[in-house]
């Protein structure tokens, strides 16, 4: 909650922010434009750029999150590409929940909670594009199959999982299993069951003092020379790289 004469004013930030109001009315300047934001009202703006927000009544209650990634300026450009807009949510579309969600997930740091997160700011920044089209049309949510389908393989992400075996678990052709799942994760089954290897790996070369060999086994990956191959091609460094990487921002910042 901000109470006047509550503002934020900045630029030359290397990331992306959205600001979703709960209540009361604030007041954003961006792009040479003024906008009233009250209850429901959510934007998502380029913090290199020049922007001011503020409180505009007695009081302003909001959320917000910054956010950075290889595909954030595409969302953006989208985003933005007939004009910059403030988006209207009802309670109904659950951006509140979704929000709350990803600051639990940043609590807990569970093995898997980077590629939930991601997935929650794609979902939002997808809706988003969607509202800014000429024609309105509202993405359809996402089937219980499919969560489902996520949440078996995260709980099993060390284990081998075919698409086979999903497909006869859940009666379903694994044809249209793999075309959904594409469709609502924007990922295929086997890039998802890598993802989160992935991020336990990180979590545990920050974490721990286990060997490179002895991660890529808790990982679910017995080849360690692939699993260093994966990993680079993703993180654009080795385990050991990120792992010196990480303890010498520490030593610089502080504990997280």
């Amino acid at each position: 909650m901000t109470y006047p004469p509550y503002f934020t004013e900045r630029e030359n930030l290397d990331n992306f922010l959205c600001i979703y109001t709960l209540s009361g009315r604030g007041r954003l300047i961006y792009r040479g434009q003024e906008y009233v934001l009250e209850k429901g009202d959510f934007f998502f703006i380029n913090c290199m750029e020049r922007h001011l927000y503020q409180c505009d009544g007695q009081k302003w209650d909001f959320l917000w999150f910054h956010f950075k990634g290889a595909n954030a300026a595409g969302y953006f450009e989208e985003a933005t590409r007939r004009s910059f807009h403030v988006v209207r949510f009802e309670d109904t579309d659950g951006i509140e929940g979704r929000i709350r969600q990803m600051f639990s997930l940043l609590r807990e740091k569970e093995a898997f909670s980077d590629v939930l997160i991601s997935r929650i700011i794609t979902d939002i920044l997808t809706e988003v594009i969607i509202r800014n089209t000429e024609t309105g049309t509202i993405l359809s949510p996402m089937p219980q199959l499919i969560r489902d389908v996520m949440r078996a393989i995260e709980k099993k992400y060390r284990d081998e999982i075919s698409l086979d075996f999903l497909s006869a678990s859940y009666n379903i052709s694994k044809y249209h299993l793999s075309r959904e799942f594409k469709k609502y994760t924007g990922q295929n089954i086997h890039e998802y069951q890598i993802s989160l290897r992935l991020n336990y790996a990180k979590e545990l070369l920050r974490r721990s003092d286990e060997t490179v060999e002895e991660i890529a086994y808790s990982c679910g990956m017995n080849n360690v020379s692939h699993f260093i191959s994966l990993f680079k091609s993703r993180e654009h460094k080795t385990p050991l790289q990120y792992r010196r990487d990480w303890m010498g921002d520490q030593q610089q910042t502080g504990p997280i």
